[in-house]
């Protein structure tokens, strides 16, 4: 099994939210996207991310991927402090 560093990246949109999997090379290893529901509590956009990402992890298993950090699109974020702040779209 091979060590595979990546970063998350997550784009967060008012109907669709798009997230994939990336190498430093640049190369795309896993993309998939769930729709927002904005009407929802953050956290289950969060699990039907996650749920996706561990499903495509669970059939490479000749990959060791090892996320070495995340970085997240959306509305009203603030580069300062981290916070999405009073999102238009989203709950």
């Amino acid at each position: 099994m091979r060590n595979t560093e990546v970063v998350l990246g997550i784009d967060i949109g008012g109907t669709n939210c798009a997230f994939g999997l990336v190498e430093g090379t640049g190369k795309i290893l896993f993309k998939d996207s769930v729709p927002t529901q904005s009407e929802q509590p953050a956290a289950k956009l969060i699990s039907r991310i996650l749920y996706s990402i561990n499903s495509w992890i669970s059939g490479n298993k000749d990959k060791q991927i090892i996320i070495r950090g995340v970085g997240v699109g959306a509305p009203n974020g603030n580069y300062y402090n981290g916070y999405i702040e009073n999102p238009p779209n989203l709950k």
